[in-house]
């Protein structure tokens, strides 16, 4: 569990992502339960005090937000619907990534999906638009 997950803390390697942020800060925290993160990456539960891996979920959701609407997340101006069908201009694959990127920011832990169905969905995705012929 990587607590939280942003564009600035992560390395592409191959088909895994590395948090090279704040993992070393997490595990001298742990004891203590000091909260770390950045706020607008942060699921609710996380201010709660009690949370598990459906955190980073969350923190994916906002990191394709993110990436569809190219710009930062604010607390004050979340990503809305509109916003993230706006920037897709009626492409299929990112509507499709839309549908994941809602799944992830669920409010609830408990409907998020777990990181191992959304890696499942974007496969689907990439398999269903990007295969070619066969």
């Amino acid at each position: 569990m990587k607590v939280e997950q942003k564009p600035q803390g992560i390395k592409v390697l191959k088909v895994r992502i590395a948090d090279f942020g704040i993992s070393k800060q997490l595990f001298q925290a742990r004891e203590t339960m000091t909260l770390i993160g950045t706020p607008v990456y942060m699921a609710r539960e996380m201010f709660m005090g009690s949370y598990d891996a459906k955190v980073d979920v969350y923190s994916f959701g906002v990191m394709i937000a993110e990436a569809i609407c190219r710009r930062l997340p604010r607390q004050s101006e979340p990503f809305t619907l509109d916003e993230l069908y706006i920037h897709t201009e009626d492409n299929i694959v990112m509507r499709a990534l839309v549908k994941v990127q809602q799944n992830c920011i669920q409010p609830l832990p408990e409907a998020r999906p777990s990181m191992e169905q959304v890696v499942s969905y974007l496969e689907d995705i990439i398999l269903e638009y990007y295969s070619g012929p066969t």
